[in-house]
């Protein structure tokens, strides 16, 4: 989602010339991506690590899957 808005902001690039240094925009749009996806990652395996993983986790060292 966050490659789809950056690579449609460089797009339209020619229509607005004065937010943005064109180096500093093609940069983001391929270095954003990447950033947003590790920290997505971290936030969701910390998210994981409650209660119940803790159960399951328990459950599956007695009891293996077959």
């Amino acid at each position: 989602m966050v490659f789809s808005i950056t690579i449609a902001t460089l797009s339209v690039k020619n229509l607005m010339p004065t937010m943005m240094p064109p180096h500093l925009l093609f940069d983001l749009t391929f270095l954003l991506p990447i950033v947003a996806g590790c920290l997505t990652y971290a936030v969701l395996k910390t998210m994981r690590e409650g209660y119940m993983y803790e159960l399951n986790r328990r459950y599956y060292r007695l009891r293996p899957p077959r």
